[in-house]
């Protein structure tokens, strides 16, 4: 599954209990059956949040990785990822070294360093 619009406006904080945060995922809309080797083409998403190869209208699940590290960068600065360059999370003084590193790989604009979910 590819959802193809994860952005902060699709996170839902459903609850807090117990000193736990229960999160859910909404607009569904657009999510499509997507095997190994599919291509979408499609242009889609929410500004910020649209990884590189959307633009291109050739991606694949790697594309909802990115859109995972924008919404993680707005969680740990509290600003919504640049759109206008790379995202260096490092310039945000906020964030651990393993935080900042985590961010750049789920956002790195070449998807074959991208990591994966799999």
């Amino acid at each position: 599954m590819i959802h193809r619009d994860l952005s902060s406006g699709n996170v839902l904080i459903s609850s807090i209990r117990e000193d736990k945060l229960y999160v859910k995922l909404a607009d569904f809309g657009l999510v499509r059956k997507f095997r190994e080797g599919d291509v979408a083409r499609t242009m889609l998403g929410t500004p910020g949040y649209i990884a590189p190869q959307v633009y291109d209208q050739h991606y694949n699940q790697k594309a909802d990785v990115y859109s995972l590290g924008g919404i993680l960068y707005l969680m740990l600065t509290g600003n919504d990822p640049p759109r206008d360059r790379e995202v260096n999370p490092f310039e945000k003084k906020v964030i651990s070294l393993e935080g900042a590193f985590l961010i750049q790989s789920m956002m790195d604009p070449n998807e074959e360093r991208r990591i994966s979910l799999g």
